[in-house]
């Protein structure tokens, strides 16, 4: 005769921060490894591409917000490369 020991199952609850209550920590910095770089645009491009399979996390989102316009869209992606080349010395001289 099989004796079964009874599961004891922990309910856990996760509080989640939406972008909207977050502010940036580093602008441009989409993939959260505190450095701006083409890997951040290149997460937000495959984010965009593909949702299901690539996300920001909410602070990465805030993050990646960095053309002045609501919303992660494929310029701020750009902004990025922009930064990251040197072109610009912060976000406030885009214009896209």
């Amino acid at each position: 005769k099989k004796t079964t020991t009874p599961t004891t199952t922990k309910k856990t609850t996760t509080t989640a921060t939406t972008p909207a209550t977050l502010k940036p920590t580093l602008l441009g910095d989409a993939n959260c490894d505190k450095v701006v770089s083409i890997a951040d645009a290149a997460a937000i491009f495959q984010c965009l591409a593909n949702p299901d399979k690539y996300f920001l996390s909410a602070q990465g989102q805030k993050n990646a917000d960095v053309d002045g316009k609501l919303g992660i869209t494929p310029s701020d992606a750009i902004a990025i490369q922009i930064f990251d080349a040197k072109l610009i010395e912060s976000f406030d001289e885009i214009e896209i």
